[in-house]
């Protein structure tokens, strides 16, 4: 251990004693050590022992044999130098009563209240000592609303300070600040001090305490004597407790302690006559106990007011120094540079080791500076071209916004982790444990049936179109693995049709693509599903596409048929009919032909989870639906794993594998390994959650908006007619943030018009023809009149008809947004 404050060395280096008659060497003499208290009971001195790695403090013989020449020596007659302990186990101030005698016990000398730390030194708080506490004048604080407390916790000041009450407080409490003038009370003239008032008081709540606040739960553990001293003054008499209290952090931990008491008083009209109060605090050891993870532990003093009656009292000072109570007088002299620095810049939260901090501006919060992660995911334009993150050429903590996709747990060329991304991106979203942008298009997602509790089946979509994949696999785990879609008589992915679909998170589905409008049919899928036509095209640019339909599904209990032809829609994508057949509880019957479509469902599937497949059919995706059998409790044991594959390429497999209370080995597998920790008392619900979870929150995908202008949510719909046909990318639903929507003009007419015009032209002889007038969405004929002459002068005739164009609004592509204004 290192050296311990609580022993103190004696003054000399070298003890000589001598007799008081003869002034010879005291040979043989007797050095007596009591408790100055009462001078009776023994009290041990020590010597020092081992080396800097392990000093260790050993007793010496009590009474002490001097040697022949009077000198402290030790059994084997070294010299040593007494080392004293001049405060008790409560680490309250115990000197030393010394007794002297000579080889025979006559009396040489004694000595009382030894050593006394005060003796002959400047008197602690005359700016000779260390004030831990970091903002103690109050230099930095922030006023409360009204000057209000609040029920809970109220942050009043920069490093450390609160007032607390309880949660659901109905007690009318004020917090205010006085600025000083020069005066003498409190001593040295701070700029501020606090005003606490109880306004109207109600016994029955349990907590009204200032608290002062130090991060890191061990900051003072295991260590001697603290004074903790302020100055204070109420309009009359206040009885306070003073107390430790201790929270080990949220996570795997002890938690919140309940307040250790350290001594109690009152704060009266007029304070000390040394000026501060002064209490003894012993913040103990926390041998024992555990700490959270998660870095947020902290240790506190409270000064506990009484909840039974009203009163007013003025604080300020604030002071906590290493040594005994009853001995800091002023308040230590510390600049305003000294104050800021500790209080406002002093009280930022540790840079998190794992990098999620880099490159976060530090802010001024009510409590101190702390890391800004605000700026995360917002979306910012750029004058120039921007590295990509893993580049070695990228300086900052901007990356383009070109839809590319970030494995959660890799870092970037300047050490910052995406995992911070992902939780920014995934807590953003309107979807749970779904990333606001998705996945990627050469990974998967996880869902799971909405509205069905407990549930224990989700669903593993693999998000690249037209990418034909089999379904999920079992490895060791032996759960069940169905398929979902079935592309004529095969359980893999097609890879014939993608066009753009989607789904709004309830029972709507749209797509989008080279669809042959007049050729979707309803083939009677279920009373309440309907579909509806519309041309996505007018007005587009023409690399977009066409058209396309929206449907409204229904449950999948409406849609079971039990027996005969299950229910089924067509639809034309490049000129090839497809039908959507859903088989419901595997009961039904289906056709099988290269363009036929099956959606396997159990009768469970709410409407808003048949919308979702269907949006998935249309893209040709391969969905699998797992379901689990096991958990923790029913065997369910860590190391077991199941497989899936995202594109035929030996590349994209992965499994997910499970550990259970941290406790685990990495199966050898084929494929990227997705850990899912569970806990022993995990249910089937909770394993699914989490398992779904984890996949999605493997990779994510960054926006990509390349072309495209931003638009702003529009909740209402006020301004976006079409909102209900926007779409997002990957599998994830249209018309929410992040979502999607092609450009078109105003519907509109531009009308008829017939003109004559006289020219000469040359015609086939006996011939007619017709001409097209390049229009966009419009239709327009010339019909040509003329003699049998091969060359001459003609009249003609030209009739455009211009049928009516366009969409509810003119808009360019975009993308949604939130927009934001700071304050």
């Amino acid at each position: 251990m290192s050296l311990n404050p609580l022993y103190v060395v004696a003054p000399n280096i070298q003890y000589y004693f001598v007799d008081r008659d003869t002034g010879a060497p005291l040979s043989q003499g007797k050095v007596f050590f009591y408790r100055d208290v009462d001078m009776i009971t023994p009290k041990a001195v020590y010597e020092l022992q081992g080396n800097s790695a392990n000093y260790t403090y050993s007793p010496l013989p009590n009474p002490i044999i001097l040697s022949s020449v009077g000198t402290i020596v030790d059994d084997n007659g070294n010299q040593v130098i007494p080392y004293f302990k001049p405060f008790d186990e409560n680490g309250d101030e115990d000197l030393y009563y010394i007794v002297v005698q000579n080889a025979v016990g006559a009396p040489q000398f004694t000595v009382h209240a030894w050593p006394n730390p005060q003796g002959g030194t400047t008197p602690i708080g005359d700016n000779n000592t260390v004030n831990y506490v970091p903002n103690g004048q109050f230099l930095a604080h922030t006023n409360l609303q009204n000057n209000e407390l609040v029920p809970g916790s109220n942050v009043i000041a920069q490093g450390g300070f609160s007032i607390e009450l309880d949660d659901g407080a109905t007690s009318e409490n004020t917090l205010s600040w006085i600025f000083q003038q020069p005066t003498q009370e409190p001593p040295q003239s701070p700029r501020w001090v606090a005003d606490f008032i109880c306004v109207n008081s109600v016994s029955s709540e349990t907590n009204k305490s200032f608290r002062l606040k130090f991060r890191d739960v061990n900051k003072f553990n295991d260590e001697g004597p603290f004074t903790f001293a302020f100055w204070a003054q109420a309009t009359g008499t206040v009885p306070i407790t003073v107390a430790v209290v201790k929270y080990f952090g949220s996570g795997d931990s002890s938690g919140l302690l309940a307040p250790i008491p350290m001594s109690s008083g009152d704060i009266t009209t007029s304070p000390p006559v040394n000026g501060l109060y002064n209490y003894s605090i012993n913040f103990g050891s926390n041998e024992g106990f555990i700490v959270g993870p998660n870095d947020d532990d902290w240790i506190a003093i409270d000064i506990i007011f009484p909840t039974d009656i009203q009163f007013n009292v003025k604080l300020c000072d604030f002071v906590l120094i290493y040594g005994n109570e009853a001995l800091v007088e002023t308040f230590p002299l510390q600049t305003n540079a000294n104050m800021l620095a500790n209080g406002v810049a002093g009280w930022m939260t540790s840079p998190n080791p794992d990098g999620s901090d880099l490159f976060c501006p530090l802010v001024l919060t009510r409590e101190g500076m702390q890391f800004d992660h605000s700026g995360i995911g917002m979306i910012y334009a750029s004058p120039s071209a921007v590295p990509a993150p893993s580049s070695s050429t990228s300086t900052t903590n901007l990356l383009p916004c070109d839809g590319a996709t970030y494995v959660s747990s890799d870092y970037s060329f300047l050490g910052i982790p995406y995992t911070r991304l992902a939780n920014y991106l995934t807590a953003a979203s309107g979807i749970g444990h779904y990333p606001a942008y998705g996945t990627g298009a050469d990974f998967a997602t996880g869902w799971t049936d909405t509205g069905i509790s407990p549930n224990t089946s989700f669903y593993v979509v693999v998000n690249a179109p037209g990418t034909p994949v089999a379904i999920a696999s079992n490895g060791t785990i032996g759960w069940t693995f169905d398929p979902v879609m079935t592309y004529g008589s095969t359980q893999i992915g097609s890879s014939a049709i993608y066009p753009t679909a989607s789904w709004n998170q309830s029972s709507l589905f749209q797509a989008i693509g080279t669809l042959t409008t007049a050729s979707v049919t309803d083939g009677t899928p279920g009373t309440g599903f309907g579909l509806t036509l519309f041309d996505a095209a007018t007005g587009l640019f023409s690399q977009q596409a066409t058209n396309g339909f929206y449907g409204t599904a229904i449950s999948a209990a409406s849609l079971a048929v039990g027996s005969g032809q299950c229910k089924y829609f067509n639809f034309v994508y490049n000129s090839i009919t497809y039908k959507v057949q859903y088989r419901i509880a595997s009961t039904g019957t289906v056709t099988t032909g290269t363009n036929d479509i099956t959606i396997d469902l159990p009768s469970t599937a709410a409407a808003s989870t048949v919308a979702q497949m269907t949006a998935y059919a249309l893209q040709g995706l391969q969905v699998s639906r797992i379901t689990a059998t096991t958990h923790p409790g029913t065997g369910l044991t860590a190391g077991q794993y199941w497989s899936f594959q995202t594109n035929p390429s030996a590349t994209k497999y992965f499994y997910v594998w499970y550990t259970i209370n941290g406790i685990g080995s990495k199966p050898v597998a084929t494929g990227t390994a997705i850990q899912v920790d569970l806990l022993s008392t995990d249910t089937i619900a909770q394993v699914v959650t989490k398992t779904y979870a984890a996949i999605n929150f493997y990779q994510v995908s960054v926006p990509d908006l390349e072309g495209m202008f931003l638009r702003g949510y529009d909740s209402t719909p006020t301004w976006d007619a079409d909102k209900a046909t926007r779409f997002s990318q990957g599998t994830g639903p249209g018309g929410t943030f992040g979502s999607y929507e092609y450009g078109q003009f105003e519907s509109h007419l531009h009308g008829a018009t017939s003109n004559s015009v006289s020219s000469t032209t040359i015609l086939q002889r006996n011939g007619s023809g017709t001409s097209q007038e390049p229009q966009r969405a419009s239709t327009a004929s010339a019909t040509f009149s003329s003699s049998s002459l091969l060359q001459g002068s003609t009249t003609t005739t030209t009739t455009t008809t211009i049928s009516d164009a366009g969409g509810n609004e003119t808009r360019p592509v975009n993308s949604y947004v939130n927009w934001v204004m700071k304050y």
